[in-house]
């Protein structure tokens, strides 16, 4: 075999290892990621306020794990207005828009003069040391996803690898050629795509 024969899988297995390398990121391996959110209490089987607490807060530290891992703050939404951002694939929306969808996992509770005091989820992952700081969203193909350091700050980055298939030729083909043809599609999406883990948003901005 000659030295500079043209060596197609070498390639395409040198493309894969890439592709593997970018996908290696602590978020995906979290199985909380892309996950649905957690599962509300049976509040209707639960005759009694007492009854109704501990579960309530134990769904209301299982929603803040959750969180954590899908959502981020991110400071350059909104024409830097700062808002969220879905950490699974990129829609950015309003704080409001995020404590809406998250309402049901409020702590409620009497407040110290009477009338009914609400701590919403949301505000606590604000506050939370862990939550994550997005500065800039970007299309980077050359660097991991979902998210990567750079110049020290943390970009989102909403390039998705594309995935190779192979396109069967119909048997009375309009083209030329009969031949099947490969085509490049994407394996996901950035931005517009549909997803029960997120929020209503305004679109990606």
């Amino acid at each position: 075999m000659s030295a500079d024969r043209f060596d197609g899988e070498a390639i395409s297995r040198a493309d894969r290892e890439f592709l593997t390398r970018l996908g290696d990121h602590p978020l995906p391996r979290n199985p909380l990621y892309s996950a649905p959110p957690p599962p509300l209490p049976d509040y209707a089987a639960l005759t009694s306020a007492a009854a109704v607490e501990a579960p309530q807060k134990a769904c209301f530290v299982a929603a803040l794990d959750w969180l954590l891992v899908n959502y981020a703050f991110c400071k350059s939404a909104f024409m830097g207005k700062g808002g969220i951002i879905s950490l699974v694939d990129g829609e950015i929306g309003s704080l409001a828009s995020l404590r809406g969808f998250m309402q049901p996992y409020a702590l409620v509770s009497e407040g110290p003069r009477g009338g009914t005091k609400i701590v919403s989820v949301v505000d606590d992952w604000m506050r939370h040391p862990l939550r994550v700081h997005i500065n800039k969203v970007q299309t980077r193909f050359d660097q991991p996803r979902p998210t990567f350091e750079e110049d020290g700050v943390i970009v989102y980055n909403r390039y998705w690898p594309p995935a190779i298939r192979r396109v069967v030729a119909s048997s009375r083909p309009s083209k030329p050629s009969s031949r099947g043809s490969f085509r490049t599609t994407r394996s996901g999406s950035g931005c517009g795509t549909t997803s029960p883990t997120r929020p209503a948003s305004r679109g990606c901005r």
